[in-house]
């Protein structure tokens, strides 16, 4: 890395700092520019985890948080107007070279104040698609990524669903003009390894039934993500095998009504609500069962799909968005219709039938997972990204 890279600070803009996927991206995002010689601070406008601050702190960031509420219907421009304010100070005070926004909502707001606070070197990634977004995000998306230098997805459907168009990035491209690019999210090995090391004690701590097979979904608990569809799905699956376990990660908005609906149909003793997790804690678990299920409507990328294949662990997702770019059907996990509560419950009750099946699609995912999802993979792609763009 040259001389002048190591002087240069980095601004990343988010509006949260929670435990989720995009929080691990930024935080590696962060450690690769830390490592390669670049200052970088992070500022976060609205919720904060505190093991999640901590953990950027210890990478070598600089976290500001600026404890904003998130806006109400009745005071949305009022509330606006606040953080567009908020913004354009910070940013002042870091005097960053270079803005890399984390395009989350409010995505658009961010990239409009590091322009007006006279920034004009802007990254922007998006993690979701534009599917159900509507035709305002769009645009908006659209209009700030006229003021990025580059503009990234998490993978080729969400880069799509926004531009029409993708392609994975590609210095030359870049330097022939193309702004918008894919790239994929990864996972770190060695956080891996110490998880699956880690799973005989979280198998004590949760009581696991070696005698019980086990399924489990991660994720906050939000419509989008499908828990729905597979606790309906769960009604059927126990008609044919009464004592399997379902272990749900994450908390959010939805849990109330997923209890609620859990109860209805009966499935109290199936199920275990294990609430917010760490992220080793969670790669620990997830190393430890039979099946992991990714039920989403909408998954930009499916990074816990990714973990789940570097644990060896056979994945049965929705075959939406960037879901379907990291599995193959059938060949390093299954694909099954998004909301189809009843092929997701034949899938399941198959494969658990299916030790050996379950087995050899865990190994290949494996196998996959290092050749397409590494940390190292990463991380020189996002050192290109600033070295072509700056």
């Amino acid at each position: 890395m040259a001389e002048t890279a190591k002087k240069k600070k980095i601004l990343i803009l988010m509006p949260m700092l929670l435990i989720g996927g995009t929080e691990q991206q930024t935080l590696k995002m962060a450690q690769t520019l830390i490592n390669a010689g670049y200052q970088v601070s992070v500022c976060c406008y609205y919720e904060v985890d505190s093991s999640m601050l901590v953990q950027f702190e210890n990478s070598g960031a600089l976290v500001k948080h600026l404890g904003l509420q998130r806006s109400s219907h009745s005071g949305l421009f009022a509330d606006i107007y606040i953080l567009l304010q908020q913004l354009i100070k910070t940013i002042k005070e870091i005097q960053p070279d270079i803005v890399h926004v984390q395009y989350v909502t409010p995505g658009f707001i961010s990239i409009v104040a590091t322009y007006l606070a006279g920034v004009e070197n802007i990254l922007a990634t998006v993690h979701y698609s534009a599917r159900q977004q509507g035709l305002k995000a769009k645009l908006l998306l659209r209009c700030g990524a006229f003021f990025c230098k580059g503009f990234f997805a998490v993978s080729k459907a969400v880069e799509i669903s926004w531009f029409g168009d993708s392609a994975m990035f590609d210095p030359q491209l870049a330097k022939r003009g193309r702004k918008h690019f894919t790239i994929y999210n990864q996972v770190d090995m060695a956080v891996i390894k110490q998880g699956i090391k880690d799973s005989s004690s979280q198998k004590k701590l949760l009581r696991l039934n070696d005698n019980h097979l086990t399924i489990g979904v991660v994720g906050r608990l939000s419509r989008e993500k499908g828990h729905m569809v597979l606790i309906r799905a769960m009604a059927e699956i126990i008609k044919q095998i009464p004592d399997i376990q379902l272990l749900l990660v994450g908390e959010g908005s939805e849990k109330e009504s997923l209890l609620k609906k859990a109860d209805s149909l009966n499935l109290s003793k199936n199920i275990r609500w294990l609430g917010k997790k760490e992220h080793n804690e969670t790669v620990a678990i997830i190393s430890l069962l039979d099946l992991l299920v990714v039920p989403s409507l909408s998954e930009g990328f499916g990074l816990v799909a990714v973990e789940a294949m570097a644990c060896s662990t056979p994945v049965l997702a929705s075959s939406v968005d960037g879901l379907i770019e990291i599995i193959k059907d059938g060949e390093n996990g299954w694909l099954v219709a998004p909301g189809d509560d009843g092929e997701l419950a034949r899938k399941i009750v198959a494969l658990m039938k299916d030790a050996k099946k379950r087995s050899d699609v865990g190994r290949l995912g494996h196998k996959q997972v290092e050749e397409r999802f590494s940390l190292e993979i990463y991380q020189n792609k996002i050192l290109t990204v600033y070295d072509t763009f700056f």
